[in-house]
Parts: structure tokens; C-alpha cells; sequence
């Protein structure tokens, strides 16, 4: 278990929280849609031309 490399664990660590940060920005934007749809007092899919 010594010889793993430290720049490895940094790497994996990396890709962790870009993973994280990801889902976490993906689920946002999911969560603004479905407000967006949920909203009564406004029709978004009309155009305004």
C-alpha cells in the first residue's frame, strides 16, 4: 500500500470533485426547469414576435 504514488491519489481526488461539481450543476439547472414548468403565472413556450 506504500507505493502508490501521491500524484495519483491528487488525480483521483481531482476527478472526484470535478465529478461532484458536475452532478451538482447538472441537477441545478434539471431543478430550474422543472420550476420553470411548475410556474403558472407565466407561459414560457409562446413567442413574443
Amino acid at each position: 500500500m506504500g507505493n502508490i504514488p501521491f500524484g495519483f491519489v491528487l488525480l483521483l481526488l481531482g476527478f472526484f470533485a470535478g465529478a461532484l461539481v458536475l452532478t451538482i450543476v447538472l441537477f441545478a439547472i434539471k431543478q430550474k426547469r422543472l420550476q420553470r414548468l411548475k410556474d403558472p403565472h407565466r407561459d414560457y413556450y409562446r413567442n413574443r414576435g
